[in-house]
């Protein structure tokens, strides 16, 4: 018979089998390499061309292969990844190469003297659009502004004058006026 508010307990000696230090340091490394502490890499990619290749033979995605146990990354056609390697005749390329052969590209062809003289000028032409745009709008407001304190000088020179009265209608316009 088992009863639930029963509070003794038997105690069986078990053997060890794992050591506690060695226990201890596994489940370290367990909690370290938790999927949810490590975020997939399409959120965080540790390459700078993650979904930007493709094969040139048939047009699948290119992605990364690690060979050697992870010593070595290669872009590899996905095509031969999922369906076979015999599906296409693209070869392994060692990623490291690549990347360094697209940076090289990028440099020589696109950020030339005369691009980046282009895209200075086009940042200096947007800030100063920016600015101008700021200066308008701080006008229009110190202008409105000036607007609400000539009413509410006029407004208190009329009260001075004891030719209009404040009720409460009038104090939370006053009011209104003095936070705007």
């Amino acid at each position: 018979m088992n009863n639930d508010n029963d509070d003794t307990f038997v105690t069986i000696v078990v053997p060890v089998i794992i050591e506690v230090e060695r226990f201890q340091r596994v489940a370290l490394r367990r909690t370290a390499r938790a999927p949810r502490n490590t975020p997939p890499l399409h959120v965080t990619p540790k390459t700078l061309l993650t979904g930007l290749c493709h094969c040139g033979y048939c047009k699948s995605a290119m992605c990364i292969t690690t060979g050697k146990s992870g010593r070595y990354r290669y872009l590899k056609c996905n095509k031969r990844i999922s369906v076979s390697g015999s599906s296409c005749p693209s070869r392994n390329v060692p990623y490291e190469r690549f990347e360094k052969a697209i940076l090289m590209a990028i440099t020589e062809r696109v950020l030339t003297d005369k691009r980046i003289r282009a895209i200075l000028a086009d940042c200096r032409n947007h800030a100063d659009k920016l600015s101008a745009q700021q200066e308008t709008e701080r006008h229009q407001v110190a202008e409105a502004k000036s607007q609400v304190e000539r009413k509410l000088n006029s407004l208190y020179k009329l009260v001075e004058d004891e030719k209009v009265k404040i009720d409460s209608s009038l104090g939370v316009r006053i009011q209104a006026g003095r936070t705007n």
